[in-house]
């Protein structure tokens, strides 16, 4: 089921992407030194295991909303601009688990992020590709069950195509990844004395396939 809907959100943005790459008009990028754009797309992460061998909490696939601003740093080369970036992202997940584990069965995990970091862009006239990356904190929240912060940091990857003389539309592909020791615990009910879920990795990572919109100014 997951991997139908990942097939028809990726079919959809490449047929999109391939839409604006052929009726974008050429675009100057001169004297505009920030963009800010908003996203929306969907998130999916592994499966989690809980304190018993035999349960797992599963995952499935979600909606991500993410604000990127950016500010020029300097240029390179001549289509070449290095960027300063925050991003600001929430992804929602719903969790399903056994009777115990999750007393409703089912909850919402939500992660925010907070992140500073930076970007690559090779400027062309139809097309502009970027490679990024970024770090800062990341909020882990499962509803009635209370909420974790740590390290969280980022890997992206993506395309934009003018539609404007400073509007483009921006298709990303992004990676986050937050910082756990080994075999951490989170979730935890003092009262009952037990954690809800505990990651036997160094590090949960979590994907995004999104699209929007940004504006330079």
């Amino acid at each position: 089921m997951m991997n139908g809907y990942w097939l028809v959100k990726r079919k959809s943005l490449y047929v999109l992407a391939l839409t604006a790459g052929m009726t974008a008009a050429p675009l100057s990028y001169a004297n505009t030194h920030r963009q800010v754009s908003l996203m929306i797309g969907g998130t999916s992460t592994g499966d989690l295991k809980t304190e018993r061998p035999s349960a797992e909490v599963n995952t499935s696939s979600g909606t991500s909303y993410t604000l990127l601003l950016n500010q020029l740093q300097r240029t390179a080369e001549t289509n070449i601009d290095l960027q300063y970036e925050m991003l600001i992202s929430q992804n929602t997940l719903t969790v399903k688990a056994p009777a115990d584990i999750i007393t409703s069965q089912e909850a919402e995990l939500t992660s925010r992020h907070l992140h500073i970091g930076g970007t690559y862009e090779w400027r062309h006239d139809r097309i502009t590709p970027y490679v990024g990356g970024t770090i800062g904190a990341s909020h882990l929240s499962l509803s009635g069950a209370g909420a974790d912060t740590f390290l969280g940091y980022s890997v992206a990857g993506g395309l934009k195509f003018p539609l404007g003389e400073n509007l483009n539309l921006r298709i990303e592909a992004r990676a986050i990844g937050v910082n756990l020791s080994s075999d951490t615990d989170f979730f935890c009910s003092s009262a009952q004395g037990t954690c809800l879920i505990n990651i036997r990795s160094n590090t949960w990572w979590q994907q995004q396939l999104s699209i929007g919109l940004g504006y330079r100014f």
